[in-house]
């Protein structure tokens, strides 16, 4: 049975059950629940828990999300696309993008999946209305495992976030 988590930033729900399956109607419903979303994202968890060694999502997320440049402390993150199109970006330590990479959905000879390693500075940009990834990254979940980005803005300022991705996608597109 699928139940909302009610404290995290963005809409999440999780399973209490330990065989999962997803289906387009599960989609279909984060899709939807992602575009009325005040930062225009949904996940469903499909690990146990906070503390698990291994932290498995279904991500949707529209046009208008706003991931923050990050990187990870210790973890390792993958990204598998299943419905859409969507941008990562790779900085250096002073924000300057280093790295396109576009993952689509379906499309032969085009990259679907990428894995990146710690320490990596990262956005994820939907280039589609909305976006469908499967994430994996190392656990246990820790706040303070990661670093946001200084030279970027914060996620909530939707002004300088929109002015900020516009921004990157010229830059990217070089």
């Amino acid at each position: 049975m699928l139940k909302k988590y009610p404290s995290a930033k963005s809409t999440t729900f999780y399973f209490n059950e330990s065989i999962i399956t997803i289906d387009t109607g599960l989609i279909r419903r984060l899709k939807d629940s992602s575009r009325k979303d005040k930062l225009g994202r949904a996940r469903v968890c499909l690990h146990s828990g906070p503390d698990a060694a291994v932290q498995e999502m279904i991500i949707a997320m529209d046009r208008k999300t706003y991931v923050r440049p990050h990187r990870h402390h210790t973890k390792t993150e993958s990204t598998h696309i299943i419905e859409g199109e969507l941008l990562i970006i790779l900085f250096d330590d002073t924000g300057k993008p280093v790295r396109r990479i576009s993952l689509r959905a379906g499309k032969t000879g085009q990259p679907f999946a990428c894995r990146i390693p710690q320490m990596t500075w990262h956005t994820q940009i939907p280039q589609t209305q909305t976006a469908v990834i499967h994430e994996i990254i190392s656990g246990p979940f820790s706040s303070g495992s990661s670093d946001f980005a200084t030279w970027a803005p914060e996620e909530g300022d939707t002004e300088a976030s929109d002015r900020y991705i516009r921004k990157i996608n010229r830059i990217a597109r070089r």
